[in-house]
């Protein structure tokens, strides 16, 4: 689970590094998923139970970036 979590920060980061040299829009479109996409990953990966609220707040956000993404594409 270390190995996989240090991995998974190295390659977010690495990530975060190329888009920040693009674009700054789609860096900080990276930043604002960590959050979302790090409560996924406990629940997928350690079982973790998320409320009404958190599955909201996580799709909201998706939906979100979703839409943003097809209104400057």
């Amino acid at each position: 689970a270390l190995l996989l979590a240090a991995s998974g920060e190295v390659g977010g980061f690495c990530l975060y590094s190329v888009a920040a040299h693009r674009s700054l829009a789609i860096a900080a479109v990276l930043g604002s998923l960590f959050a979302a996409f790090a409560v996924l990953g406990a629940t997928v990966l350690f079982g973790e139970r998320m409320s009404r609220g958190q599955w909201s707040g996580f799709a909201l956000i998706v939906v979100g970036v979703g839409v943003l993404s097809a209104v400057h594409g």
